[in-house]
């Protein structure tokens, strides 16, 4: 991956219609979506480059506007876990804007990104001007917080159910849907990388899609993987609503 492959696009006042499309921020007041919209920086990130490394210092956090990004933690064993895939109106690094504590994951492009970026000095600006940021960025790190209580969980299922939600992780991210309601996945992967994302061995993923082709629920075409009825891979990656527990 090439680190600092950040194309920065002198652009004053920037007016982005991704802000009413983004969830949490969609609620703010006219006059804090203007004040936002002045202090936000385009950005370009090149397929594969890294936005930010773990344990790295904090100086900005970004609002994705095209692309596909994914949050990792290197493991015990040395391998690489993957947190999220983050793309059109997610946040990323909204947590350490507000603690200011280095950052607990890598996050890199998994295609050509563009994103929206807010220093911390604007941030703590804005901050002070106005509140009701604050308050919204807050309301979205305990939406996340609440999706890694269930993420913890998950980890507890077995191996068909933990690639089944890797799988809906992708078609989130790069999905497209077809004519016959199968879902296409615009990005290529091999088993050897899924397997080490859902702590498996190469063998065990490659008899899990196999049995998958077998009942009809995924197949190739064009070297991307297609996908059945999206609500089915949901029940496959035992989906249901976690216990709320703060």
């Amino acid at each position: 991956m090439a680190e600092g492959s950040v194309a920065s696009i002198a652009v004053g006042n920037p007016a982005i219609s991704i802000l009413k499309r983004t969830p949490v921020l969609n609620s703010l007041s006219g006059g804090t979506q203007q004040r936002l919209r002045e202090v936000l920086r385009p950005i370009e990130l090149a397929d594969d480059a890294i936005l930010f490394r773990d344990e790295a210092p904090v100086d900005a956090c970004y609002l994705v506007e095209e692309g596909a990004l994914k949050v990792s933690i290197d493991d015990f064993t040395g391998g690489e876990t993957w947190l999220a895939i983050l793309g059109a109106g997610d946040w990323v690094g909204e947590l350490g804007i507000i603690d200011r504590q280095p950052r607990s994951a890598t996050v890199a492009a998994m295609t050509k990104c563009r994103l929206w970026k807010l220093t911390v000095r604007d941030f703590d600006t804005l901050r002070r001007e106005d509140f009701e940021l604050y308050e919204r960025l807050v309301e979205l790190i305990c939406a996340r917080l609440r999706a890694t209580n269930r993420q913890v969980c998950n980890q507890r299922l077995g191996l068909e159910a933990r690639l089944a939600q890797t799988m809906l992780k992708l078609a989130k991210a790069f999905g497209e849907p077809m004519p016959d309601g199968r879902t296409i996945i615009r990005y290529r992967i091999g088993q050897s990388r899924l397997a080490e994302v859902a702590g498996a061995s190469r063998e065990n993923v490659n008899r899990q899609f196999r049995a998958w082709r077998e009942a009809g629920l995924c197949e190739r075409v064009q070297a991307y993987y297609c996908l059945r009825d999206l609500s089915e891979w949901e029940l496959l990656g035992g989906h249901y609503p976690p216990t709320i527990t703060g």
